[in-house]
């Protein structure tokens, strides 16, 4: 394990999580992020000389800081360019200046766009259909280039990752609607829609095994190898209420139409090969979440 590491992005969703882990591990890590957290720095990833003065002295970088919603990176298309596109190119810079050994950048599964094939593999075409998926892809781009310069940069597809601290996304929303109904709950969108869900611990034990054996240049993706869709997340977070409370009595109205689903599964054979056991969301994990 290396004994000093930059997180940026540390005050996210997942890079606290990883933050936390790694420190509780015994590594000193060195928190960089928009709001300057406790214990962490403020910086702005499109400020060179501050990502330069959070690389000096470490022995690796999690590279997880940068517009993380494709919605607001729609919203507002420069900013998401300067954050993503920019910033990764700011700490890959940086690193190669400083002499840091290791990056492991967190792209996204956005990249893949709308694949016709499942399950995706990491030699799937990449054909994003969003500014957010082609800001990814950039990025992906530049660490394999300082890869090619003999940075070890390492690039890890996040699938649908979720787990305490997450604001809306999918899972935390189905919650907030059940949480507040009182007995019927609508399934927005099409129940047969499918992700490939993954639990946060799970997240941050894949990075931490990039960082430590991924190969520079090389793309994995982070998932759990299951297709769920959202009727079935739906059913296994009233099977998690009601773990809580027997009394706990609520019914989906939804539109299930298998015809026209959006599905979504990874081939995580490329990881496993490096040590990482997955875990399919299941009930267990979501009861932690109400």
């Amino acid at each position: 394990m290396f004994k000093r590491v930059l997180v940026t992005g540390s005050g996210g969703f997942i890079g606290s999580h990883l933050t936390l882990a790694l420190r509780q591990s015994g590594v000193e890590v060195r928190g960089f992020s928009m709001t300057g957290e406790k214990k962490s720095i403020r910086g702005d990833l499109r400020n060179y000389d501050s990502v330069m003065a959070a690389c000096d002295g470490m022995d690796a970088v999690f590279h997880l800081g940068g517009v993380s919603n494709a919605v607001d990176a729609n919203r507002d298309v420069l900013a998401d360019f300067e954050a993503n596109v920019k910033g990764t190119f700011n700490v890959l810079r940086a690193a190669e200046v400083c002499g840091v050994p290791r990056v492991v950048f967190s792209s996204s599964a956005y990249v893949y766009g709308s694949p016709a094939v499942l399950p995706i593999k990491e030699t799937s075409p990449l054909v994003p259909t969003s500014f957010y998926g082609q800001s990814k892809l950039a990025s992906e781009e530049y660490c394999r280039f300082y890869s090619r310069r003999g940075v070890g940069a390492v690039i890890a597809r996040i699938f649908n990752a979720f787990g305490k601290g997450q604001v809306n996304r999918v899972i935390p929303d189905l919650i907030n609607e059940i949480k507040k109904s009182e007995r019927i709950i609508p399934i927005k969108g099409n129940a047969a829609d499918s992700r490939d869900f993954i639990i946060v611990r799970k997240v941050v034990e894949a990075l931490i095994l990039l960082a430590q054996k991924g190969s520079p240049g090389e793309a994995y993706n982070i998932a759990s190898g299951k297709e769920t869709t959202m009727l079935e997340v739906g059913e296994m977070i009233l099977g998690a209420f009601e773990k809580n409370d027997r009394s706990f009595k609520r019914e989906f109205r939804y539109n299930l139409d298998k015809w026209d689903a959006q599905r979504n599964l990874a081939d995580i054979a490329k990881l496993k090969r490096l040590g990482f056991v997955p875990e399919p969301i299941c009930v267990g994990q979501l009861a932690n979440l109400i």
